[in-house]
């Protein structure tokens, strides 16, 4: 029912206006027998998008890797770390829901206007494959430390334990169980 309905009007109907627009040859030309792939052919040839579509597909690669190598580490002091470290862990992982909550447009201002303050500190940020890597990194740090927390919180400490006095390092530790 409704909830079909509110799909169809949110989801579908934008994405089928846009493959119109990407079929007709002219816009306001909807008529099946002048669709064409021309228009995609022509945008998918040009250097300079197969150059952003790279860049995109490898910075997201990237930062996907890094933060969830972030989380990982963060997750683990946050789960099994003592005292203070652990207090503060849990801090950060539940401070990095803030930039995963604020909408996409208002981060990309605050890392504008956060490089711009850089730059007038005498540190320029202003390559925009790093700025565009900050935000990525900001926007879902908390994902991949949430998970993280969530998968260490599912191990037993006891097999950390049983690897310890078996002698295992922490690098073997991390690598074997977890």
């Amino acid at each position: 029912g409704a909830s079909w309905s509110l799909f169809f009007l949110a989801v579908a109907l934008p994405w089928f206006a846009l493959a119109m627009s990407a079929l007709a040859p002219v816009a306001g030309k909807f008529s099946p027998s002048l669709w064409t792939l021309k228009n995609l052919r022509y945008v998918l040839g040009l250097p300079d998008f197969q150059q952003a579509l790279l860049n995109s597909l490898g910075l997201a690669a990237a930062m996907a890797s890094g933060v969830m190598i972030g989380g990982f580490l963060l997750g683990y002091v946050a789960v099994r770390g003592k005292g203070r470290r652990r207090g503060w862990a849990h801090l950060v992982v539940e401070l990095l829901g803030v930039p995963f909550a604020t909408p996409g447009t208002v981060l990309a201002m605050a890392v504008i206007f956060g490089s711009t303050v850089l730059s007038r500190a005498g540190l320029p940020l202003r390559e925009p494959l790093l700025l565009l890597a900050a935000a990525y990194a900001l926007k879902y740090a908390a994902v991949g430390a949430r998970g993280m927390v969530a998968a260490f919180g599912q191990v037993d400490p006891v097999m950390e334990e049983a690897g310890r006095m078996s002698g295992a390092t922490l690098r073997e530790l991390l690598w074997t169980i977890w």
